[in-house]
């Protein structure tokens, strides 16, 4: 006998909020027959938060009469529970909740369909209830209340026992023995469940079943490479024209031969391709050629990994299929997005017993062994401390290539590698392109062919890349990992410990100092802030140079004696010791104060305390120069949104674009036909939340009903309108998807894909950015605010000082070049029809309009009207 069980809550913290509606359901684990259930609304003693009424529709109104948790209550609801065991979806949140109200269910074993979910439908790209339900085509109802959330996790439980029970013995083999290897009593009952009748294989049969597994693929890169005889336009044409289901444009066909004679003359080119032009087929089929008839690699570096598979799976491909020569291919990432086999063997057989987060982490990639065959990390999804897990795994250790490592032919980031080297075309990302050029081994040698998509990300990558950060709690890590492989190798070194600690205690004194500045800079009293340490730090903490020499002193003696240790154990820290010399690396360029002509010191606090300290290079520019732009003989930037008031200067300068050509292809889109920019003129400001605003999209979207993304700047300003729409849109079909409430992406995502004409979408620009919907099914676009960066933010804070007028120079710009972006994704073919809504009254109140009117195109349609005017005009249509 199981018991399925939901809450409903006034919120996310136990600690204050309250129970309003438990469901309780008593059903048979073998036959999942319901066999009792028990429901009832709970009285908070609260008033019921807005949005909770608006996600589980229970009101003030509905629990007045409701009975309160007293003793009574808790005392039905555990007799109804007992001794069963109890199923949820996402253990902790409920579990806690009820712990915290004295409900006596420490003792009952605990099951979760949570858990499961994430070992078998390791694919998925949401573990919520209700998304995974709607992907097992389960039937819904009543989202967001107890009894059916109850009813829809034995449903799932069904499903997921179909799955395990299902499974080829192999795949049972090797989960039967890592259950087995779990401290957990949950796992034990899993095992039990899905696995009775499979014999316990010992460690040596695990590692044999799970070489054979991997050495199943390892495909060499063997195509037969084929010269073109005759290398000239005509070639180049001739590919576009006997492309199936393709077009020949002539922007497109431009395009190719500007990069095929960069290529061939050793040029450097930025080119500004707009959508329609298809400007990844422009510089794959010149670099395929060029890489064929002079056996160069090209180098193509994209701005995401996932644009980066995109062109390997999808573009690359088709290529393969099509052209009518062989060449051969492949991607190429950073070394902590590989699985290493050596390292996963490491941490499963040096741990006695695995905890429940552990088992499950490490059956999801068991299982994920037997479909992979790029061994990448980043093709399944993860969860906060699945991350710790992973980082162990992966092939970001210098021992795994090694010629000590006995699986070193094992490993996929060896074989990647090799692969890479001997490849015509190798796609990369902007990252690795960056972290591989400041290293002292890098994978490619020298480049001499490159091509970079989306160029207009270079600036913000280059930051990221080459961002060095730590918190207290890893330098604890660091130090615990150190002191953990010299204890158990027996080397004995003399007051370590309390080298250490002397260690933490200055570094620890030091983040003190930094935190007292950021609270002063900290004018709004923000949770979390960011501070740029800059001069006024220096001036406050003149001693600080004596607190840096002894973190340094003392960095340097723990050097020295773990110097002392054998090779084998030396071999063993070298990680942590690398991580210690990042540390002392970061706390020296924060330290001087001369290091802001150079760097961005950054101190960063959160109200959990998770406090960490960080640096970054102030000129992405001239590190550009210096590192790639001087060293690469042909080089191509290409994207869509490069120039700012027709115009290049922008990019040249923040990218130090000194022997560039420049190019712009023109879009013969019409947009004037094709895309309508609406404007209203009397609802207000739109600086404070303006009601009047959400009134206005309300009344939009009562007209049209669906196929509509609002892009909005804060997770206020998202509550705000979830809170204005939701009910009464609600009663006409329309789901609010809210970044806010739905939390996850691919949630919202897969929602309005099917169905997009009841649906709207509320979210921040990163769901713009990340997440790929069909166009077909967004035809409204409303931008609340334009996209200025926030200025207390310290990178921004820091590179804004580089200018004599810094918003007209920096600020603008960023911000057009990212309106700029959400315009360019919205229209894909001469067919498509739009129409943006503009609620940032600046556009036609400020005197830098003009030049923000140059995010969009400008033979677009531009309409200054009143909202009821607009209104009017759009009921016509419907």
């Amino acid at each position: 006998m199981l018991i399925a069980l939901d809450l409903e809550t006034t919120w996310l913290e136990k600690e204050k909020d309250k129970i309003i509606e438990i469901a309780l359901i008593k059903f048979d684990e073998n036959t999942f027959e319901i066999i009792e259930t028990f429901e009832t609304l709970i009285n908070p003693l609260i008033p019921i938060p807005e949005v909770i009424s608006n996600i589980t529709n229970i009101f003030d109104t509905d629990i007045i009469q409701a009975p309160v948790l007293n003793s009574e209550l808790k005392q039905k609801i555990e007799n109804f529970i007992w001794n069963n065991p109890i199923l949820w979806h996402n253990t902790n949140f409920d579990r806690d909740f009820l712990i915290k109200n004295w409900i006596q269910i420490e003792e009952n074993l605990v099951l979760d369909t949570f858990i499961l979910s994430n070992i078998i439908l390791l694919y998925e790209k949401s573990l919520n209830l209700w998304s995974l339900c709607e992907s097992l085509d389960l039937e819904l109802t009543d989202a967001h209340r107890a009894l059916w959330d109850t009813i829809w996790t034995i449903k799932l439980f069904k499903e997921l026992f179909k799955k395990f029970t299902w499974l080829e013995k192999e795949k049972k083999e090797l989960l039967n023995f890592l259950f087995s290897k779990s401290n957990s009593k949950s796992f034990k009952y899993y095992k039990d469940l899905f696995f009775n009748n499979i014999e316990l294989i010992n460690e040596e049969d695990f590692i044999k079943k799970t070489l054979k597994i991997i050495w199943k693929y390892n495909k060499e890169n063997n195509s037969k490479q084929e010269e073109i005889e005759e290398y000239n336009f005509k070639t180049i044409k001739e590919i576009f024209e006997n492309l199936p289901n393709s077009e020949l444009r002539q922007n497109q066909l431009e395009m190719s031969l500007k990069i095929d004679d960069s290529l061939k003359n050793d040029k450097k080119i930025v080119i500004e391709a707009p959508t329609w032009v298809w400007k990844t087929f422009a510089y794959l089929i010149p670099g395929v050629i060029y890489a064929l008839k002079n056996k160069e690699q090209v180098i193509i570096s994209t701005n995401t990994k996932a644009l980066q598979d995109q062109i390997f799976y999808k573009d690359l491909e088709f290529l393969n299929k099509n052209l009518s020569y062989n060449f051969s291919f492949s991607k190429l990432k950073w070394k902590r997005n590989y699985f290493s086999i050596s390292r996963y063997f490491n941490y499963l057989f040096n741990n006695s017993l695995l905890d429940i987060d552990e088992t499950t982490f490490f059956s999801k990639i068991c299982l994920w062994l037997f479909d992979t065959k790029f061994w990448e990390l980043d093709e399944l999804n993860y969860y906060p401390k699945e991350y710790f897990f992973q980082r162990n795994i992966s092939g970001d250790h210098f021992l795994v290539l090694f010629e000590s490592n006995e699986y070193k032919l094992y490993e996929h980031l060896y074989k990647a590698r090799t692969i890479a080297q001997n490849s015509n075309i190798v796609i990369i990302n902007h990252s690795l392109l960056i972290q591989d050029s400041t290293s002292s081994q890098p994978l490619f040698g020298q480049i001499k062919n490159l091509i970079v998509d989306e160029a207009h990300n270079l600036e913000d990558t280059t930051t990221d890349a080459l961002k060095k950060t730590f918190s207290l709690q890893s330098l604890q890590e660091s130090i615990d990992k150190i002191l953990n492989i010299i204890s158990k190798s027996n080397f004995v070194i003399e007051n370590l410990d309390n080298k250490f600690n002397n260690l933490f205690w200055l570094v620890a004194l030091s983040f003190d100092l930094f935190f007292d500045y950021a609270i002063k800079q900290n004018t709004f009293w923000n949770e979390s802030y960011e501070a740029l340490l800059e001069k006024d730090f220096y001036l406050e903490n003149k001693d600080i140079v004596n607190l840096s020499n002894n973190i340094e002193i003392s960095l340097i003696e723990i050097f020295n004696h773990l110097q002392t240790s054998p090779d084998k154990i030396y071999n063993l820290l070298k990680t942590e010791i690398s991580n210690l010399e990042e540390v002392l690396q970061i706390l020296k360029i924060a330290f001087d104060k001369k290091s802001i002509l150079s760097y961005i010191p950054i101190f960063s606090y959160n109200k959990l305390g998770n406090n960490t300290l960080s640096y970054t290079i102030l000129n992405p520019g001239n590190f550009l120069n210096l590192t790639l732009w001087q060293k690469i003989d042909s080089i191509v930037l290409t994207s869509a949104t490069i120039k700012i008031n027709d115009n290049f200067e922008y990019i040249k300068n923040i990218l130090d674009l000194i022997d560039f050509e420049f190019l712009a292809f023109e879009s013969d889109f019409d947009y004037s036909k094709q895309a309508l920019l609406f404007i209203p003129n009397d609802l207000g400001s739109i600086k404070y939340n303006n009601p009047k605003i959400n009134e206005f999209i309300l009344s939009f979207l009562q007209i049209v009903l669906g196929n509509t993304l609002v892009l909005l700047t804060s997770f206020n300003s998202i509550k705000d309108l979830f809170l204005t729409l939701n009910i009464p849109l609600k009663k006409l079909w329309t789901s609010i998807l809210a970044q806010w409430v739905w939390w996850s992406k691919h949630k919202i995502a897969n929602h309005f894909k099917k169905y997009s004409s009841s649906s709207v979408i509320l979210w921040t620009d990163s769901f713009w950015e990340w997440v790929d919907i069909p166009w077909d099914d967004l035809k409204y676009l409303f931008i609340h605010k334009f996209p200025f960066l926030v200025p207390t933010d310290p990178i921004f804070k820091a590179r804004w000082k580089l200018y004599n007028d810094s918003f007209r120079d920096y600020s603008i710009p960023k911000a057009i070049i990212k309106t700029k972006q959400w315009f360019w994704r919205l229209i894909r073919t001469k067919k498509d029809t739009w129409i943006i809504i503009l609620l940032d009254d600046r556009y036609f109140s400020t005197n830098w309009w003009i030049t923000m009117k140059s995010s969009f195109p400008h033979n677009i349609n531009i309409k200054i009207w009143s909202s009821q005017s607009f209104l009017d005009l759009i009921k016509t249509k419907f």
